[in-house]
């Protein structure tokens, strides 16, 4: 019954998959949502199967309802379940909340070095506008020494166009540097 339960479940996740994604049009969205009401009901049927089944076990399992069954988002949550000689349930790993937190916990840390890559990102931006400049003059005077005023000018147009928007860009950088966190060097 369990099983059933699960893969009932895990069918309304992929549904649900579907129906979020890009390029999904409008057709397609309502005959997926015809079929996940269906699949509710199914559901809610293999759901009522358990209960009466879990409730005959010795030591009995616990009853499961609806919305606890909907709000299992990872199929890990359904081998919680699974009959064991001890009842699992009741260790600490279990426990909703532990799990979440542990997760959490491992997305700070995704984060720690997120901002460490940051940190490395911004100084080479910072170093890039800096530097690409003085190629740009370069280039330029490279240009007018050959003759080629006319690419000059175009040159020194587009140039001047892209140091408004480093300027920005810079003001936005030195923004980063001052935060209190900021630990690139």
């Amino acid at each position: 019954a369990l099983d059933v339960l699960e893969n009932l479940v895990v069918q309304r996740l992929f549904e649900l998959e579907k129906f979020n994604l890009r390029g999904t049009g409008y057709a397609m969205r309502r005959a997926i949502a015809k079929a996940m009401d269906e699949r509710c009901g199914a559901i809610r049927t293999a759901l009522q199967k358990y209960n009466d089944l879990a409730r005959k076990l010795i030591p009995p399992r616990p009853k499961l309802n609806y919305d606890t069954v909907i709000s299992m988002t990872w199929v890990s949550e359904f081998a919680l379940l699974r009959f064991s000689k001890r009842n699992v349930q009741e260790e600490q790993w279990a426990d909703h909340l532990v799990r979440e937190m542990t997760v959490q916990w491992h997305l700070l840390q995704c984060a720690k070095q997120e901002i460490q890559r940051l940190d490395i990102e911004v100084r080479r931006l910072w170093t890039a506008l800096h530097d690409e400049p003085i190629v740009w003059r370069q280039s330029i005077a490279a240009a007018h020494r050959a003759g080629h005023t006319v690419l000059a000018a175009e040159m020194q147009h587009r140039l001047n166009a892209r140091q408004q928007i480093d300027y920005a860009l810079q003001t936005r950088l030195q923004q980063i540097f001052a935060l209190p966190g900021f630990s690139g060097n």
